[in-house]
């Protein structure tokens, strides 16, 4: 029998995410937003699990803070590879957490930098948003204009906008690249 934590959420759209619930349809819209975040955290563990497999060991640590922070039931991959570290720290195959999740500080990168640009990331992205909810379109002259605002270039503008897009388990990108994984994958 497949549990539902078994479940391979990176196969699931919003509506079968509710489905999945077994909500009233009386109680629908009372608890739409909170299966839509349910749905969105499972497909963001998702994408964090194909970086995991792909060498981002702080990934582990990012999907464990989702599930935690949003009282989700753990994902199988997660509880394996978790309970696999623990195990291997138990036994001083690590000589620190660093070498289990990865550094959060990449070599080369000045963690005042990486503060400043977190602050950035969400300050760009509201005032693109706000531009865009006006009729403007995303382009290098907003790009510019929001350099100057933020006293930064357009190339940092444009990265950390596209990073502030990539937060979203929704958008374009991450659904073609989920679309993508499925369709290899049958």
């Amino acid at each position: 029998m497949l549990k539902f934590k078994d479940f391979d959420f990176g196969k699931l759209t919003p509506e079968e995410g509710y489905n999945l619930l077994n909500v009233n349809s009386a109680d629908r819209d009372l608890i739409f937003s909170d299966t839509f975040t349910i749905t969105s955290a499972y497909w963001h563990i998702f994408d964090l699990k194909i970086g995991y497999l792909a060498g981002e060991n702080l990934n582990l640590m990012w999907a464990l803070n989702i599930v935690s922070s949003n009282e989700l039931l753990m994902p199988t991959w997660l509880a394996k590879e978790l309970n696999s570290k623990i195990s291997d720290v138990k036994n001083y195959e690590f000589k620190d957490w660093n070498a289990v999740f990865g550094n959060p500080v990449p070599k080369g990168k000045s963690i005042y930098t990486l503060k400043k640009d977190r602050e950035l990331l969400f300050q760009i992205g509201s005032y693109v948003a706000k531009s865009c909810s006006t009729g403007r379109s995303v382009n290098n002259e907003l790009f510019e204009e929001a350099a100057e605002k933020f006293n930064t270039n357009r190339d940092k503008v444009a990265k950390l906008y596209r990073a502030f897009c990539d937060l979203s388990s929704f958008n374009k990108n991450a659904a073609r690249k989920r679309y993508k994984y499925n369709s290899e994958k049958n």
